[in-house]
């Protein structure tokens, strides 16, 4: 149904006004997108509903996996209603913030800006401190509180509009929850329509995730979730070691990142957030203004081609587009550019990612050093000239997971009889799954994924694979065995020799 290549790193997309209806949707595939992001900052659940639903059966026609990412909106701080066209701010004016919407005033030379969903901010915040606004674009210096108004100083002037974001980089937010009535009204809608990823924005740390699983499995969900935790605060990069022991994956958030922190520190943070969880076997989506230019233009700049090339080069198993898919003017060309992109950086080189010292592994149990040595077989064997490709028999994604992290330089097919692991490894790097139920004895498995992969055309006959899974296949065992195969047929004709003339090919038996 569609020629196109898709590439080995994974497209995140957004959906929204600009990709609701099916024709958009179907042409986004069709370039290559492999997740669905449903943004909770923005619409209803009638709408999102409608949108998943599409989305799921236009996978089921394309027999591709499109995992479905619920992204809650996270205790954002906004401005509240402001002006049609907005308030002039100029530098060195004085300005008073308050959280209480009947204090706002617009009309005086000291504009009075409401601050909504915050209404710690007095008690939160200390002169000299920082409030960015409107992603950081202009600037205040805190100057005084005065009961339920905190005075400032305009650094850097500008118009500021309703509902823009407000960041206070300095202040510790310790009254801030992780999760907001809201976000637990989202979880519960987003377990019900079953999600395959829930996402966490302005994760501190690791206690954020252990609760977001907590009313996860409270929710009841039919399925495993994947969670994952959204790095835009500095206090997360103090406490990444320990975020990334609780959760599945994380997302690089650069836009609040880079509010909060100088945006100069972001690229090396990047690199560092994206090091560390795939030495603990993360996945990673690396996220925010990545073709932002493709909101209105239907080319992506020079400096943001490379910017998608080199989080791509850094190790991120996914890239991810927003506003460019959501609201933008070009969604299907921004999904097909970063196809595009990828595909060019796959074929000019081998991606190396961070891997673990094979020789300081005392901490990990017998069946995690199993898994790490078979995933290095793995990559050892698929090094050969002669081999196509990579096929593993999964249950929960786990050990293809692993190999993936070894970034190898052939295609991964991941054979798996659950769709919630189908789905989940739609974000997973280098992973083709495909849904896999002819499952029975060793032997008649192996014969019956060799005609499969032949037949979805992955491979052609006479073609070399590298196969792995757990032996026994049927019992769902844990990653045990490296095959090379040979896709000739050969072993389905050997099953049809009988037992006593295998034995006399072989030549005499031992007596004793």
């Amino acid at each position: 149904m569609n020629s196109k290549e898709y590439s080995l790193t994974k497209i995140v997309a957004t959906l929204g006004p600009s990709s609701e209806d099916e024709a958009t949707l179907r042409a986004m595939i069709e370039a290559g997108l492999s997740v669905a992001r449903i943004n909770c900052s923005h619409g209803d659940w009638e709408s999102r509903s409608e949108r998943i639903k599409m989305i799921r059966s236009l996978a089921k026609e394309y027999k591709r996996p499109i995992g479905i990412l619920v992204d809650l909106q996270g205790p954002k701080i906004r401005t509240g209603t402001l002006p049609e066209g907005g308030v002039e701010l100029t530098t060195g004016q004085k300005v008073i913030l308050t959280p209480l919407e009947d204090q706002a005033d617009y009309s005086n030379d000291i504009k009075v800006i409401h601050i909504r969903n915050y209404p710690q901010l007095p008690s939160e915040v200390e002169a000299g401190q920082r409030v960015l606004l409107d992603d950081g674009l202009l600037r205040l210096k805190v100057v005084g509180i005065q009961g339920n108004k905190v005075e400032c100083s305009v650094s850097y002037g500008g118009v500021l509009k309703s509902n823009k974001g407000v960041n206070l980089p300095e202040s510790a937010q310790l009254a801030v929850e992780a999760i907001t009535p809201k976000d637990r009204e989202d979880l519960v809608e987003a377990v019900k329509i079953g999600a395959d990823f829930i996402a966490l924005s302005f994760v501190r740390r690791g206690e954020d995730i252990v609760e977001l699983k907590k009313l996860i499995q409270a929710a009841g969900p039919k399925a495993p979730i994947k969670t994952i935790a959204k790095i835009e605060k500095p206090q997360a990069m103090d406490h990444l070691a320990d975020i990334l022991d609780e959760v599945d994956g994380v997302m690089v958030a650069r836009g609040d990142l880079g509010v909060e922190l100088d945006p100069e520190k972001v690229p090396m943070l990047q690199k560092r957030i994206i090091a560390e969880a795939n030495l603990k076997e993360k996945f990673v989506i690396t996220a925010t203004q990545m073709m932002d230019s493709m909101i209105k233009n239907p080319f992506p700049t020079r400096a943001e081609v490379s910017d998608v090339a080199n989080a791509i080069l850094d190790g991120t198993d996914a890239v991810m587009l927003s506003g460019e898919t959501a609201a933008g003017a070009h969604p299907v060309l921004a999904v097909d550019y970063m196809r595009k992109i990828a595909l060019e950086v796959e074929s000019k080189t081998q991606v190396h990612v961070e891997q673990r010292d094979v020789h300081n592994m005392e901490n990990l149990s017998e069946q995690e050093l199993n898994g790490i040595a078979i995933a290095q077989g793995v990559k050892t064997f698929a090094a050969l000239k002669n081999i196509k490709a990579i096929v593993s028999f999964s249950c929960s994604g786990k050990s293809v997971q692993r190999v993936s992290k070894l970034r190898p330089n052939t295609q991964i097919i991941a054979a798996t009889t659950y769709q919630h692991t189908y789905n989940y490894l739609s974000i997973v790097w280098g992973v083709t799954p495909i849904y896999f139920d002819k499952v029975h004895r060793t032997t008649n498995t192996m014969i019956n994924i060799e005609e499969e992969i032949i037949e979805l055309g992955f491979v052609e006959p006479r073609d070399t694979v590298v196969i792995t899974g757990g032996i026994p296949i049927a019992a769902r065992s844990t990653a045990n065995f490296v095959k090379l195969h040979k896709c000739d047929g050969s072993l389905k004709e050997l099953v049809k020799i009988q037992d006593e003339r295998f034995r006399e090919d072989l030549g005499p038996t031992l007596v004793s």
